[in-house]
């Protein structure tokens, strides 16, 4: 019985999400967001008329094997951006982390209040868990983790490691058999976690790796916030800072001629590949 009922809830789920959460591009098209913070030393701007918001984009550190994409977080609800929240699918993680518990994830928010300084915020950002075909969050029941259906519901983690994603991808599959796949290659393949928190003032998130006894980072890889300018040309305009510029998916980019809508749909090939 509650099998059965895990498979209606879901297949509910997944018909609502069919219907859709696209977020047109006109909705950032006036620059009241500004590409999230400001880090300029020029002083003739205030915002760039027109400019399309890229509202995903994507990032790959081949020496470090990691990788992900990140987008703009839709209120199932409401249909709204909430620009507190961000979406992260994690496509590639080092080989110590993927096979030993002795090592975990943290997710660093950042931003630079001038050019080149810098400025983390004070502590972790919380994370949930959230199951990519069925929009279902994940939740500490106490003595085994569960599927809920409300993100109110859902268990805030502000670290994670092999061992934890095992529990949780085991204890799911124990109610749902086979859900959650066989390996934690499966777990992230179908796997959304949504950052909170994301204050405006932030621009970039640092997620990295630490020993699990704590101390200083093993790796990390940088990743720029959605929404922001998707000519790299234009947030060059707002953000002249080479920590920020190199981390835009289009920079390589940015003398090819591109029209601002090309640009956009350059980092739309990101929104299509988070489905």
């Amino acid at each position: 019985m509650k099998n059965n009922q895990y498979l209606i809830l879901i297949l509910i789920s997944l018909l609502l999400m069919a219907c859709g959460q696209t977020q047109p591009a006109s909705t950032y098209g006036s620059s009241s967001y500004s590409s999230r913070g400001l880090t300029t030393t020029n002083t003739n701007y205030t915002t760039i008329a027109g400019a399309s918001m890229a509202l995903c984009s994507g990032f790959d550190y081949e020496s470090k094997s990691m990788a992900g994409l990140v987008s703009t977080y839709i209120d199932p609800n409401t249909g709204a951006t909430d620009l507190n929240q961000v979406r992260l699918r994690i496509t590639n993680l080092p080989t110590n982390f993927i096979n030993a518990s002795s090592t975990k994830i943290e997710f660093h928010l950042w931003h630079e209040q001038t050019r080149n300084n810098i400025v983390h915020a004070p502590s972790a950002t919380g994370f949930k868990i959230q199951h990519k075909g069925s929009g279902y969050y994940v939740a500490n029941l106490g003595d085994s983790y569960s599927l809920v259906t409300s993100s109110t519901q859902a268990t805030t983690f502000t670290e994670m490691n092999s061992g934890l994603l095992k529990s949780i991808q085991s204890d799911i599959n124990e109610s749902i058999s086979g859900f959650y796949g066989s390996d934690l290659a499966d777990f992230f393949d179908g796997t959304i976690f949504i950052l909170q928190n994301v204050s405006i003032s932030y621009q970039a998130v640092s997620m990295a790796q630490y020993p699990l006894s704590g101390g200083d980072s093993i790796e990390s890889a940088e990743f720029i916030i959605p929404p922001f300018y998707a000519n790299p040309n234009a947030y060059q305009q707002t953000h002249d800072s080479l920590n920020l510029l190199l981390l835009h998916p289009n920079y390589d980019i940015r003398s090819s001629g591109l029209t601002d809508d090309e640009y956009y749909q350059q980092t739309n090939t990101f929104c299509n590949e988070m489905l």
